[in-house]
This record gives C-alpha cells, structure tokens and sequence, in this order.
C-alpha cells in the first residue's frame, strides 16, 4: 500500500507504507535456507547485517570491481549483488547520493535534474525503511526541484516505537 499525493503542476508524490516493505535481508535468508546454505556465508556477516548494509554495498558495487582473477565465491557474490541492482533499477538512473539526518541514514536514487523519477530510501536506528518515490504526470510542464526533494527529505523523522505491553515507561 502507499499513499500517492498529486500535485496541480504534475509532481507526484509516493510514501510507501513502511510495514508493506519487504525485508530484503529476510528474503534472502529465506531463500538461503531452503538452498541450505547461511547468507553470511555468501555474501558476508557485514553486508547481512541490516537492510541498510546491504542496500549500501549493492548500491556502491560496480562492474569494474569484478575481475577473473577474484577468487570465486567474491566474485559470484559480487555478480549476485549486481544481479540484483540492475533489477531494483528498471531504468537508468544517473546518480545515487547517500544521506544522512535526522537520525536517518539512506540514499536518494536519480536526480531530479536528469531523472523522470526519484526514490528516496532511509532506514532508522532500528533498520525500519521509508521509502519516498518522486516522479512527473505525463506531459508535466513542471520539473522535480533537488529543493523540493530536500525539503520532503528533511521533514523525516524516525517514529517512536511504542513500548510493549506491560513496559513501564519512563
């Protein structure tokens, strides 16, 4: 689910619901386990640590950085990450910025400048996603603005996560 807002001069807004977002850390431990395999063991302890670890290191990985001479399982975990990248970008995104504030820490994919589209990807301290999707009506006589962007971006706040039942707050 989202919540799509529409704007007179063709901006379009997209929040996704945060509790809908797949686990993309989970999935593959899933997906692991049934291959009877542990993730760590094929993309490493630090890149399945969080879904922000691993959104980071796919995101930073790079063609280049592959080479023959690489031993194997680097080399096909590398390959897998690419693999997955060029699926979450279905079309071609000419920048990727990281960010950081307001407790929150991620990456904006595209530039407004250049790009049709832009998504916005922040995790809090407790690895929970916002996910904010930019983009234009067709035909849109307006442009997406890096300030209008910044502006959503800041206004960001990790929630409170409510206290368990039976938890004294203080």
């Amino acid at each position: 689910m989202a919540a799509i807002y529409y704007f007179p001069q063709g901006q379009i807004l997209v929040f996704w619901d945060p509790a809908q977002l797949p686990n993309a850390v989970q999935i593959l431990e899933k997906v692991a386990k049934e291959r009877h395999v542990r993730l760590e063991d094929m993309f490493g302890r630090e890149v399945t640590e969080s879904n922000y670890v691993f959104l980071r290191t796919t995101l930073n990985l790079t063609p280049s950085q592959l080479s023959p001479l690489s031993p194997r399982r680097e080399a096909v975990n590398k390959a897998l990450l690419l693999a997955m990248k060029s699926t979450w970008a279905t079309k071609r995104v000419s920048a990727i910025y990281s960010l950081e504030l307001n407790g929150l820490r991620g990456f904006q994919i595209g530039d407004p400048a250049r790009d049709e589209h832009v998504e916005v990807r922040c995790f809090d301290s407790s690895d929970r996603e916002l996910r904010l999707s930019f983009a234009l009506k067709d035909g849109a006589e307006a442009k997406l603005s890096q300030s209008e962007i910044n502006r959503v971006v800041q206004s960001l706040h990790p929630a409170k996560t409510p206290a368990p039942a039976g938890a004294s707050v203080r």
